[in-house]
């Protein structure tokens, strides 16, 4: 209640991205948004365990990946990351956790929930914060899904 909702194309379309058409890279799916600096995005792509490798491994560099990307651009911001797993809707989920800690003593988190299902499709669930009340909200909404295989 109180989040607007976007299909993945309109938040393209509002965020101006580049709409990406390439079934192996990330498709949003659906963004649930308070505010800038308050919503979940879920994405799928189709993980190619010929190319792309062992599922874990991969989710590692893409993990590292980022962080080396927000450390290198937030300037006097310090960054701790945590990594563990978490059971959504009976299902083991891969969380990677990011918060990014100001100067000013703003801190913004960022919960990454990543999960291959038996189709190789790769769900991605990313809630970013500032307000820690409006991240409970919407990490509460996610484990409460319901999945299949």
């Amino acid at each position: 209640k109180g989040f607007n909702v976007y299909t993945g194309l309109e938040w393209i379309n509002l965020q101006s991205l580049p709409d990406n058409e390439d079934p192996k890279q990330s498709k949003i799916e659906v963004v649930f948004q308070k505010d800038n600096a308050n919503y979940a995005e879920f994405s799928t792509r189709l993980f190619d365990p010929i190319v792309d490798g062992d599922y874990d491994k991969a989710l590692a560099k893409v993990n590292g990946l980022l962080y080396e990307t927000l450390h290198g651009q937030m300037v006097g911001a310090t960054i701790e990351t945590e990594q563990k797993s978490a059971t959504i809707g009976g299902l083991e989920f891969n969380l990677f956790i990011l918060s990014i800690k100001y100067p000013s003593a703003q801190v913004i988190t960022i919960e990454i929930y990543s999960r291959l299902f038996e189709n190789n499709r790769e769900l991605t669930a990313s809630i970013l914060y500032a307000l820690p009340e409006q991240g409970d909200l919407m990490r509460d909404a996610f484990k409460s899904s319901v999945f299949g295989k």
